[in-house]
């Protein structure tokens, strides 16, 4: 009697046991994924490693998938050397970033998406950009004359670039400090004000960013002194004679014979 009661107890208390097991398991809730680690943009040079970042929550814990350019990312049809691993946490990590034709480039636009039996979750987009720099500059400076007291703008336009090309400039060879307010620095262009004779010299435009450096063709500044009022006047004087001569030449020739020598006589006297 007492063997069948202890059997009895032993039926009743497991029958307890899965009861309550059964009843924990229908209390999880799942809980849709949710990103908390969006990917970022990133530059980088060509050989050099990448990662793009993602991380989830979610109950259960969500798997990741990633999107480039709106499409899934599929690896099995990447070059076994170039394919990109999909860390533990959900990161797209590449070892050594690629150019090349559109389907096998690196460059792109990604996307991060979590997955779980509750739904799924999508990031921000993210751009993967290959650094570049090309040769040619897109203005290149040119020599500029100008008085004493005036504005001296010297032109140029960097070469394009990912990212953006910086730009500086050198006089005679050494970098000009942009912190001087003698010097401004806009777009490229060099604007020296007001210029002094001391700013002559060569200038030359500098471009960088990650990929290296380029360099423009060298541009002569040449701040000239001031003409003082009577010498202006003479030049302008001389300018203006001349200009009626030739036309003089053209039409009257007896009589722009007689101009000149009465000219010349005045002068001499």
């Amino acid at each position: 009697m007492t063997e069948q009661v202890f059997t009895r107890s032993l039926v009743f208390f497991a029958t307890l046991g899965n009861l309550a097991g059964s009843r924990l398991r229908t209390d999880v809730v799942e809980v849709r994924p949710r990103i908390v680690h969006h990917p970022s943009d990133v530059v980088v040079k060509v050989g050099s490693p990448a990662t793009l970042s993602c991380r989830a929550e979610g109950t259960p814990e969500p798997s990741i998938e990633w999107l480039r350019n709106g499409q899934p990312l599929e690896m099995d049809k990447l070059d076994s050397q170039s394919r990109p691993i999909v860390l533990s946490e959900g990161s797209l990590f590449f070892l050594s970033v690629v150019p090349g034709r559109r389907s096998q480039s690196h460059e792109g636009v990604y996307a991060c998406m979590a997955r779980n039996r509750a739904g799924k979750a999508t990031s921000r987009n993210a751009s993967l950009y290959i650094a570049a720099l090309r040769e040619d500059f897109r203005v290149q400076p040119c020599d500029v004359e100008v008085a004493v007291g005036e504005v001296a703008v010297m032109n140029c336009s960097p070469p394009v670039g990912h990212p953006e090309p910086n730009a500086t400039w050198r006089k005679d060879g050494v970098l000009i400090n942009n912190t001087n307010p003698h010097y401004t620095e806009l777009n490229g262009k060099l604007i020296i004000a007001p210029a002094q004779k001391n700013d002559s010299g060569v200038y030359i435009c500098v471009a960088s960013n990650t990929v290296g450096v380029r360099e423009s063709r060298a541009a002569r500044l040449s701040v000239l002194g001031k003409m003082n009022p009577d010498s202006m006047y003479r030049t302008i004087l001389a300018i203006t004679f001349f200009t009626i001569l030739s036309q003089a030449v053209l039409c009257w020739p007896g009589y722009a014979s007689t101009i000149v020598a009465g000219t010349v006589l005045e002068m001499k006297m």
